[in-house]
């Protein structure tokens, strides 16, 4: 799955639109559709905010614990990949499997 999918399921998830998360974001409903497409890390943080959950949950989560009513963000989330506060800066992941970290790096095709 990539990355707009992955976003787009978690927002009906949640029980918003991308409409309300674009207003959220400061931006219009085209220019985050735009976003999406082709996120960069800052983007993909931004649009986790948005939501109300963490880059992890938007991710990594899985989406029955992400419905409007669960905020996994409240909860416990110790099944979640936590990664370190640098490699979220420097726009890196970890693997949910094996821990290493990795870049995320995304191509217009």
């Amino acid at each position: 799955m990539d990355i707009k999918a992955r976003i787009e399921e978690v927002i009906i998830q949640r029980g918003l639109t991308k409409s309300k998360v674009a207003e959220r974001m400061g931006k219009y409903n085209q220019a985050f559709n735009q976003l999406i497409t082709n996120p960069k890390w800052e983007t993909v943080e931004h649009v986790a905010d948005a939501i109300g959950i963490t880059t992890e949950e938007l991710l990594f989560a899985p989406l029955e614990k992400l419905s409007s009513g669960n905020n996994p963000s409240d909860g416990d989330n110790s099944n979640l990949p936590r990664l370190p506060e640098q490699l979220r800066t420097i726009g890196m992941l970890v693997c949910p499997n094996c821990g290493k970290g990795f870049k995320l790096g995304i191509e217009n095709v």
